[in-house]
């Protein structure tokens, strides 16, 4: 369980680091059961983030989990994929929540 919320804190580190490095104020909740895992700001542009870390690939693709996200409450899905070290945002409008888990094709 350590080993899954480690992983996460870094997701969240690097996801935090990717939009700073675009200009973007980071904010983090103090609460440690938030609804969303950072707010983000830029000039009036507001972004409510959701982070999903994943390390997981099938079939060419990096899975990830969407269970319990909430588009009244988070504006994007942003993934850190941790063998890339890549970061994709993804508008929670666009994100099939009838689903389990979605797919990020590799690279």
């Amino acid at each position: 369980m350590r080993q899954h919320f480690v992983t996460g804190l870094i997701g969240e580190t690097e996801v935090a680091l990717h939009y700073m490095r675009q200009g973007w104020e980071v904010y983090w909740p103090f609460s440690g059961s938030s609804s969303l895992d950072m707010i983000c700001t830029k000039g009036r542009r507001v972004k409510r983030v959701q982070v999903k870390t994943s390390g997981t690939k099938r079939n060419g693709s990096w899975m990830v989990s969407v269970r319990g996200l909430d588009r009244t409450l988070n504006d994007v899905l942003v993934v850190y994929l941790t063998k890339e070290n890549r970061v994709v945002e993804i508008k929670l409008k666009d994100v099939p929540l009838r689903k389990r888990q979605i797919r990020i094709p590799c690279g």
